[in-house]
This record gives structure tokens, sequence and C-alpha cells, in this order.
């Protein structure tokens, strides 16, 4: 089995199709619940024994880095209401470093982007995860799908986690298509 402590985490764009709330919130901080849909994915890696998280976000963006930091005044706060009981649910994760790199949005822009801009802060031969901010599988019983995909992948290989999509709607996603014949993946958005 592939052992995987590092994750990139791409939330860069402008997250055009959920406009306009969009406007002024990133899309990875969508409300799923009463946590951003980043979360979900964040808290999907530390169940797969993630310990360094390398968000890569827009550029000038904070609200992550806000959201993932301790929060001292709202701390005071609940400690002088005698509600300290929450303290722990706007608490950061412990025991995961998180790092925040920016992506110009006026650059070159792709899904392997984020990789080569984290890609320096990787050591030669290491395995990482890479996801999106702003898709996550959410499994009721609480198992962690990227530790189900981690264990899947073959010492040395690499994998991937997919979802299926109307041919229809392909153009507002992407895709990934797999050719029997030859057994590669070809992608595309459109």
């Amino acid at each position: 089995m592939t052992t995987v402590r590092k994750a990139i985490i791409s939330t860069a764009g402008w997250g055009t199709r959920r406009l306009p709330i969009t406007k002024s919130i990133d899309k990875c901080m969508l409300p799923v619940g009463n946590r951003p849909i980043v979360d979900y994915v964040v808290r999907d890696c530390i169940k797969a024994g993630i310990t360094e998280i390398f968000f890569v976000v827009n550029k000038g963006s904070t609200q992550l880095q806000q959201y993932y930091s301790d929060n001292a005044e709202l701390n005071r706060f609940l400690e002088y209401n005698r509600q300290q009981d929450l303290i722990e649910l706007a608490r950061p994760p412990q025991n995961v470093v998180f790092h925040f790199i920016e992506q110009d949005s006026n650059e070159k822009y792709g899904t392997a982007i984020p990789v080569a801009l984290v890609f320096p802060h990787l050591q030669k031969g290491e395995s990482v995860a890479v996801l999106g901010g702003d898709d996550f599988t959410y499994h009721a019983d609480g198992t962690s799908e990227i530790a189900r995909l981690i264990e899947a992948v073959p010492e040395g290989q690499n994998g991937l986690l997919t979802a299926t999509a109307p041919a229809d709607e392909l153009s507002r996603y992407g895709g990934v298509d797999f050719n029997e014949d030859t057994g590669l993946f070809a992608g595309s958005v459109d």
C-alpha cells in the first residue's frame, strides 16, 4: 500500500457556475450544512492519515486561512458567555499543517497548475493526493473515501477517483474518457 501524508487541494478559480454567490464567497467556502465544502475534503484527508495540506488559493484570498486558524476573540467571547463547549467547533483541526499557495487567476489555469505550484515543496518520489476543494464524497458511516482510494493503489502506481456525468453536461465540467483498446485515459475540458 502506498503511504500518502500530503495532499494538494485546489481551491483557486472564480466559481462562475455558482455566480452570484461566488462573487463574495470562495467556491470552496460554500456551505453544506454548517461547514464549507472544503472542510469535508480536509476531514476526509485527515481520516486517511494525511498530515500536511497544501491549499492552492486565488491570489489575495484569505477566507481559507481565516477558517483554518484559531480565533482568539471568538474563543474569549464563548468563554465569557459560558459556551466553552462551542470552542472545539471553532478550533482548526489538530495535528495537520496547512500551507497556502497563491495562484494568479490571470496566469495559466487548469488542473495541473496547482500541482506545478506545489511541486517545489515535495520530495522526489513522494506520493501526494490531489483533490478539488469544491468536490467531496461524504459517507454517513464516517469512512474515508480518500483512504479507500489510497488503499486500492499498489505501491509505485497511481489512482484516480472519478464520477460520471451525463454527456450533455460535460461541457460544464470537463471529462475523462477511458480507451478500452489502449488502456489510456484522455482528459478534456470543453
